[in-house]
């Protein structure tokens, strides 16, 4: 998913997430170890922390909190899959 437009501000259901929060949700997912089996238990801590890190990186606040953490749940899952199926392509 690429960031389309400079200032992001606005909706996240129709654009999703911004690229450097997308960048740092995949570098979280790596350092806390984050495994489809663990997903549900750590969402809501990963979506404080990209939360955090979308105030700092835009000065703005999360406008629809419950919407960004379901879109950190679903871009984690993605990221897994991704992650998963690049793995077996290797071993095959």
């Amino acid at each position: 998913m690429t960031d389309q437009i400079e200032k992001f501000p606005g909706s996240l259901a129709s654009k999703g997430l911004p690229t450097p929060v997308l960048n740092e949700l995949e570098r979280l997912v790596d350092e806390m170890h984050i495994t489809e089996a663990t997903v549900t238990e750590h969402v809501h801590a990963l979506s404080e922390k990209l939360m955090k890190f979308y105030e700092q990186e835009y000065n703005a606040p999360v406008d629809n909190v419950a919407e960004f953490t379901a879109l950190v749940n679903s871009e984690t899952w993605n990221y897994l899959y991704q992650m998963r199926d690049g793995e077996a392509a290797k071993n095959s």
